[in-house]
């Protein structure tokens, strides 16, 4: 079994490194980068995803979940 830990793409704070909130959205090149991750993703066997409530976290997760039809 394996288990990967994947932090969530770039959001505008992490991009200018200033502090952000919980609900800080990935920015334009941060969801590119949860897109490829996904495409990686595909020829491994992944069965299941969870994620944090924060909302650059499950954007994240949730371009994984739509490339391997799994929920999140």
């Amino acid at each position: 079994m394996a288990i990967y830990l994947i932090r969530h793409g770039e959001t505008a704070g992490n991009r200018d490194r200033i502090v952000q909130v919980p609900q800080t959205p990935l920015s334009t090149e941060g969801l590119e980068q949860a897109e490829r991750l996904a495409d990686r993703l595909v020829d491994h066997p992944v069965r299941r995803i969870l994620a944090s409530d924060l909302a650059r976290a499950h954007m994240t997760a949730g371009a994984i979940s739509r490339k391997l039809g799994l929920e999140i």
